[in-house]
């Protein structure tokens, strides 16, 4: 009952409403292997997000509206294949189909470490600066595309555009010929997070301070480095 008078309220609520987030019962996270929440000061790196009332919060719903006029189905559609893209996906599409966890176990267990050490990352990311809700729950005219079942409803900063970025770093560094391709693809995901309507442009930005944030302490981290170290020379055994 209390999720619905939630639901209920924030579908009434004028845009420049300040909205309680509701309560969300989280389930633990194994140990990280890399980088825990700990390791960075998001509270000082994150900047804060657009409060209600605020031009650049008008500006954000605009730019929501705006992006859901124009947005085809092609659009959407992609924007849901990219909403369950995983990180396996993500590393197959830049190095090649054949690129597997049996052909590049050491590959695939540093990225599947650094996608687990993301949720804890993410998790602190999102109460860091207060509770930001989804659009969708901010103004009932943004309307998404997206079946976002399970996801939870904290907007600021995008998970899945700080994890993607993460991921593209980490495959940028490994093989530098992919660097490009790699932003772009990051890039693209993050923002069909905008287009399928459940994250503002704002969040995309402080996402990548969230990446940032992790790629500088990564290189710093003689852990991972180590473990770096030995995909690189797992590739290099591999593709000539």
């Amino acid at each position: 009952m209390i999720r619905i008078a939630f639901l209920l309220l924030a579908a009434s609520a004028p845009a420049t409403a300040q909205i309680a987030p509701p309560v969300q019962s989280l389930p633990p996270l194994p140990a990280p292997m890399y980088v825990a929440p700990s390791d960075i000061d998001l509270t000082r790196l994150l900047p804060a997000w657009p409060q209600p009332g605020s031009l650049a919060s008008e500006a954000d719903v605009q730019s929501m509206l705006a992006v859901q006029l124009r947005r085809t189905k092609v659009e959407e559609i992609d924007a849901q294949a990219d909403s369950v893209t995983t990180m396996t996906d993500f590393t197959k599409k830049l190095l090649g189909a054949d690129a597997t966890p049996a052909r590049y176990p050491q590959l695939f267990a540093l990225m599947a470490a650094l996608r687990q050490d993301m949720r804890g990352i993410n998790r602190a990311a999102n109460a860091a600066q207060g509770f930001r809700i989804r659009p969708r729950l901010f103004d009932p005219r943004i309307t998404p595309s997206l079946n976002m079942v399970g996801h939870g409803d904290a907007s600021y900063p995008s998970a899945r555009t700080s994890s993607g970025q993460v991921w593209a770093d980490v495959i940028a560094e490994l093989v530098p010929s992919k660097a490009a391709e790699a932003q772009a693809e990051a890039e693209r995901i993050a923002w069909r997070r905008v287009v399928g309507g459940v994250h503002y442009p704002s969040d995309l930005a402080g996402s990548r301070h969230v990446a940032r944030a992790v790629g500088v302490f990564l290189t710093g981290a003689p852990k991972f480095q180590a473990a770096l170290a030995k995909v690189k020379a797992e590739l290099a055994a591999a593709i000539p």
